[in-house]
């Protein structure tokens, strides 16, 4: 049997990300084979982070795995669309937030060069900004009023999404879950 198997890192603020994830996963026809609490240490040897190992293994060979999978790559579309019209908005989720700081291990530590180097940075584009919105001021008021608002087009984000969750789980429902089977088959036994 061929499986495909997946590993997930998951920074908890709190218990319910790990089974928001697990139940996510699930959904489109991952099961869980294994949950381990890592640490993540810096140079000096110290944890600066904890987080799961979350293991996910599926079977290649479902007559439903390119339905799945097929599901599975809309809704992390739609969640990445969802992302970055967040951000375009000016809205950073605390999750994008940590992920840089963890991508490029930030520390909280002062430095003058990067003070003044981040000061120049903010103000040069502060002033293309400027040049940039008075050019364009009487462009987007034209524009404005055939634009669609923002809240409509995060409804139909959502709309997509919550039809993919619900594609997912009607397949879900077809699928018995083999982990679960076999622990079924385990028990009869004792």
């Amino acid at each position: 049997m061929l499986k495909e198997i997946r590993v997930i890192p998951v920074y908890p603020e709190d218990k319910t990300a790990i089974e928001t994830t697990i139940k996510t996963y699930e959904l489109f026809g991952w099961h869980l084979v294994s949950n381990n609490s890592c640490e993540e240490l810096d140079d000096t040897n110290t944890v600066f982070a904890t987080f799961n190992k979350l293991t996910f293994q599926r079977d290649k060979e479902n007559p439903l795995y390119f339905e799945f999978a097929n599901l599975e790559n809309r809704y992390n579309e739609a969640q990445a669309h969802r992302t970055a019209f967040e951000m375009m908005g000016g809205r950073y989720t605390k999750e994008y937030v940590k992920a840089v700081t963890a991508q490029y291990g930030l520390q909280p530590h002062f430095n003058w060069c990067a003070f003044i180097l981040g000061t120049i940075c903010a103000i040069v584009p502060g002033i293309i900004y400027c040049v940039k919105y008075n050019q364009n001021k009487r462009t987007f008021y034209e524009r404005q009023e055939t634009m669609t608002p923002q809240d409509d087009i995060l409804r139909e984000i959502e709309h997509e999404i919550n039809d993919i969750v619900a594609a997912a789980q009607q397949l879900t429902g077809r699928v018995p879950n083999p982990l679960t089977q076999t622990m079924q088959i385990k028990a009869s036994k004792d």
